[in-house]
């Protein structure tokens, strides 16, 4: 978020001939202050664009969210071919067991305490593990590898639309 902020502002004291756009997250300080501005785009001028991720009409109950949450649920916690998977914190009880499945556990303590104090959902992505210490999270890196190389079939980019159209409006 900070860094995007950062590289976005230096790349914009300089003529860009063609544009640039970032886009940010709505769950980081930068990407909360640009989802506040009209249209939630920032001109930073010179050919430099912000845009927040707007938030879809399936996850109105979140304001602030990654890039994960554009993924219907299904999608969002499919398994790969080794049963691991992205979660979320909401799915985990304040000890950090599955509410589904108690024999997994969540050790990323500080974003189970991040939503039970706040009741914001974060996507987690590792440390989480069976009961006989076999990781069951999947990292986003290799979510995003999954869809990309269609191991994950049939995926619905239904969410994405919103942030097309604030990029359009851009181009």
């Amino acid at each position: 978020d900070s860094q995007l902020n950062n590289y976005l502002k230096a790349v914009s004291k300089l003529p860009n001939p063609h544009r640039i756009i970032g886009i940010f997250d709505c769950d980081e300080d930068n990407g909360k202050r640009i989802a506040k501005l009209p249209d939630g785009i920032q001109d930073f001028g010179n050919n430099v664009y912000a845009v927040s991720i707007p938030v879809p009409s399936f996850r109105v109950n979140i304001k602030e969210i990654s890039i994960e949450f554009l993924y219907i649920d299904d999608d969002l916690k499919r398994c790969d071919e080794n049963g691991r998977r992205l979660y979320t914190s909401d799915e985990f009880s304040e000890h950090g067991f599955l509410i589904s499945d108690t024999s997994i556990i969540c050790q990323n303590v500080e974003k189970l305490k991040n939503y039970k104090t706040n009741k914001i959902p974060k996507i987690i992505d590792n440390r989480v593990f069976s009961s006989n210490d076999e990781s069951k999270a999947l990292s986003k890196e290799d979510f995003a590898n999954n869809i990309l190389s269609d191991r994950f079939n049939h995926i619905s980019f239904d969410g994405f639309k919103p942030l097309f159209e604030r990029i359009r409006s851009i181009l």
